[in-house]
């Protein structure tokens, strides 16, 4: 198996293992699937191969689980060290986190990242689509 390979699956482990990890103190499931699934949407309209798709997905889950365990601080944080207030709203930490990685990511489907943004038990979250 090729370097390459390797630390994709490395990548996507690490992320899976952290999000199994956090699963008492991750934002709202649904505000999680929903980006997945504008995730997943963005790598079908651009028909994105399967190693760069893994590596999204794991971009993708481990900026959610920084940015709420940013607020929680229950966990030992991935890449991010946040300084987040503690009563900063999970399900907009975790909006922020997934709609920026979309953007970054999938420039070409940035309408499609502004979609989950309006879903939230606290109201609209403010995210700027351009």
């Amino acid at each position: 198996m090729n370097a390459f390979l390797r630390g994709l699956i490395f990548i996507v482990c690490i992320g899976a293992i952290n999000l199994v990890s956090s699963i008492g103190t991750t934002a709202n499931g649904d505000v999680v699937t929903d980006w997945n699934t504008a995730a997943l949407d963005a790598i079908r309209a651009g028909k994105t191969p399967p190693p760069i798709a893994s590596r999204s997905l794991a971009i993708l889950h481990v900026s959610i689980y920084d940015a709420v365990n940013g607020i929680t601080r229950t966990h030992e944080p991935y890449l991010v060290q946040s300084v987040a207030s503690s009563s900063a709203p999970r399900e907009a930490a975790a909006s922020a986190a997934a709609h920026q990685a979309l953007i970054n990511l999938f420039p070409a489907s940035a309408k499609m990242a502004c979609k989950p943004a309006s879903a939230s038990a606290n109201g609209p979250i403010p995210i700027t689509c351009s």
